[in-house]
C-alpha cells in the first residue's frame, strides 16, 4: 500500500506543476489527436516520416492520459522525436495549426528532462515488488536536486512550474526524508559518507545539524534493537540454566550455579558491547562494486548477519 500511496503523491506534485505549461501541452495533445484522427493524415504524416528519411511509425505518437502524469511524459518525449515531421507536415497541410512555436519546442525539450527522474521513481516504484527504503533515498534526492537548478532557469515558465511543484514535494520530504536517510546509512553503498554529500548539496547552511540529527537517531534506533535482544537473549539463557539446574539438582551444588550467575553476567556485558556493530559497519569503507543495480542489500545484510547480528536485524525491518 505505501508504494501505491507515494505514487499517488509523486502524481499530485507533478500533475500539479505542469498545469503551468499548459499552452505547449494542448499542442502536442492536438497535434497527437489531429494525426490520429482520420486515415487520410495518418498517410500524409506517413510521406513526412519518408521525407526525412526515418523508419519511424506513424503510431510511435501516441495520446496521454491527463490523469497519470507519466502518460502525459511520454506523449511529450515521443512528440520531440516527430518535431521534423511534424514541421513538413505544418507546411505540407495548411489545416494542421497546432505546430509549437520555437519557444515552445525548446520549453518542451526542458520540461522532458525536468520529468526524466520523476519517471524514474515512478518506474522504480511499479516494477519492484518490494522497492526498499534505500532505493527511494537516492530518487528523491535527484528529484529534489532537478528542483533546485531548474527553479533558476532563466524560462519563466519552467522555473514557475519547478517552484510550484517544489512547495508541494517539500511537504512530503520533511516528513519522510529521515526515514529514508535512515535506509540509505545502512546501505553499505551509501552510509554516512554518502549521505553527508547528498544533504550538503542540498542546504550547505543546515547540512551539519541535518546530519548529526540522523547520527543520533541512527545510534538511539540502534540501542534500542541492542537492549530487545539483549533481554530476550538472557531470558532464554535462564530459562534452559534453570531447566539445567532442575535436571541435576542431584549431581550440582551450590557451586555450580554461582558459575551459571557469572557466565549470565558475562553474556550480558557481551550482548551490551554489540553496540560496536554500528561503529564497526560504519568504520569500515564504503562498499565499491561495478554494477550499482545489481546489489541486493538485504542479501548484504543476511550474509553478514553473523557479524552484525542486531544490526542486520535493524537493516532488515527499515
Amino acid at each position: 500500500m505505501e508504494k501505491f500511496s507515494s505514487a499517488h503523491i509523486l502524481n499530485l506534485i507533478v500533475q500539479n506543476g505542469v498545469k503551468v505549461a499548459n499552452d505547449v501541452l494542448s499542442r502536442i495533445r492536438e497535434s497527437v489527436k489531429y494525426i490520429k484522427g482520420s486515415e487520410s493524415r495518418m498517410i500524409k504524416f506517413k510521406e513526412c516520416i519518408e521525407q526525412v528519411g526515418g523508419e519511424k511509425i506513424v503510431t510511435a505518437l501516441i495520446a496521454d492520459v491527463p490523469t497519470r502524469w507519466n502518460s502525459t511524459y511520454e506523449m511529450l518525449n515521443r512528440a520531440l522525436k516527430f518535431r521534423r515531421e511534424l514541421a513538413i507536415l505544418q507546411l505540407s497541410d495548411r489545416n494542421y495549426k497546432y505546430y509549437p512555436s520555437e519557444e515552445e519546442w525548446n520549453r518542451l525539450e526542458i520540461l522532458c528532462r525536468f520529468l526524466q527522474p520523476f519517471c524514474d521513481i515512478t518506474n522504480l516504484m511499479s516494477d519492484t515488488s518490494y522497492p526498499t527504503s534505500k532505493l527511494y533515498f537516492l530518487q528523491v534526492w535527484k528529484i529534489q536536486r532537478v528542483f533546485i537548478r531548474m527553479s533558476n532557469d532563466e524560462d519563466v515558465v519552467v522555473s514557475s512550474m519547478a517552484n510550484k511543484m517544489m512547495d508541494k514535494f517539500q511537504k512530503y520530504w520533511e516528513e519522510y526524508s529521515d526515514v529514508l536517510s535512515l535506509g540509505a546509512v545502512l546501505d553499505p553503498r551509501i552510509k554516512f559518507t554518502t549521505l553527508y554529500f547528498c544533504h550538503k548539496k542540498i542546504d550547505a547552511y543546515t547540512h551539519d545539524d541535518k546530519m548529526e540529527n540522523i547520527k543520533a537517531s541512527v545510534y538511539k534506533l540502534f540501542e534500542n534493537y541492542v537492549n530487545i535482544n539483549s533481554s530476550t537473549t538472557i531470558d532464554q539463557s535462564q530459562d534452559n540454566t534453570h531447566s539445567s539446574s532442575q535436571g541435576s539438582m542431584e549431581t550440582r551444588g551450590w557451586n555450580d550455579e554461582i558459575f551459571d550467575k557469572l557466565f549470565l553476567h558475562n553474556q550480558h556485558l557481551a550482548i551490551n558491547a554489540g553496540k560496536y556493530e554500528l561503529d564497526i559497519y560504519l568504520e569500515e569503507p564504503i562498499l565499491v562494486i561495478d554494477n550499482w543495480n545489481s546489489f541486493d542489500a538485504l542479501q548484504w545484510w543476511k550474509d553478514n548477519s553473523c557479524r552484525f547480528p542486531n544490526l542486520s536485524l535493524m537493516a532488515r525491518d527499515l
